[in-house]
């Protein structure tokens, strides 16, 4: 089940929706004594481009969903001191301000926080060099409307996801195998991607780190995969060094 709601996930959301589920599958590698940051997921897309349910059908109902504008910052920094795994803030329209996006880069060092944050909303983070530095970003803007076929799938797929759960995935936990997959992940995107932004490197490699660890789960072929890392790479290296052009700042 879990292998057919990945596929029509793909279907839907395309290499999008990939890259969210290595994003996912990402946080559930082993720790390798805190070796991997924790990148921030950024969701960004115009109002109705489906960002909240695309949260839902990826992570599904393991995490903390909160409003942006409904939030304030003393709530959301006890939450990063709560049990809470897995933060979803929703609906961040509005640049957030210094005190915002220094907690919100408090979260990318898995020692201080132990956390994964997601973002979602419409503001453009490139203002914020430093904090889009530590993002993977997925731009929603492109994948609507759906096609008949993906809106079949869609309904399948809020049918089946509560039957489709990768937190209740049985796997062994491997260091060993874990280390392999990040050396193979480093020496593609060292090769790749030599020249880009070292968070963005480190940060994509987890990605890829955590694809070839449960490649058996996804729909896509090991060549495919890549490709899908390092193109969001690129383009997010893209969209950088046009911020640090307009913005004169640097990713501190």
């Amino acid at each position: 089940v879990m292998k057919q709601y990945y596929e029509y996930l793909s279907k839907i959301y395309g290499d999008k929706g990939m890259l969210g589920l290595f994003y996912l599958a990402s946080t559930k590698l082993p720790n390798l004594k805190n070796y991997f940051n924790a990148p921030i997921l950024y969701i960004y897309g115009e109002k109705a481009t489906g960002k909240t349910e695309f949260v839902n059908f990826i992570f599904k109902e393991e995490y903390t969903r909160m409003t942006f504008k409904q939030t304030s910052l003393p709530t959301f920094r006890n939450l990063l001191k709560g049990n809470a795994h897995l933060l979803h803030i929703d609906d961040v329209d509005t640049e957030p301000g210094i005190e915002w996006t220094e907690t919100f880069k408090s979260v990318y060092d898995p020692i201080q926080s132990g956390k994964r944050l997601i973002i979602s909303g419409q503001v453009n983070l490139t203002k914020e060099v430093a904090l889009f530095s530590r993002t993977i970003f997925i731009d929603l803007s492109r994948v609507f409307p759906f096609t008949e076929e993906q809106e079949w799938m869609f309904k399948a797929m809020s049918f089946i996801r509560d039957k489709a759960y990768f937190w209740t995935y049985k796997y062994k936990e491997d260091e060993g195998r874990a280390i392999r997959c990040l050396l193979k992940a480093d020496r593609i995107i060292e090769n790749r991607c030599a020249n880009a932004e070292h968070r963005f490197k480190e940060s994509y490699k987890n990605l890829l780190t955590a694809y070839f660890y449960f490649e058996d789960l996804f729909p896509v072929k090991e060549d495919k995969a890549v490709e899908i890392v390092v193109s969001n790479l690129e383009r997010q290296q893209m969209m950088l060094s046009g911020a640090k052009k307009k913005y004169g700042q640097e990713a501190e």
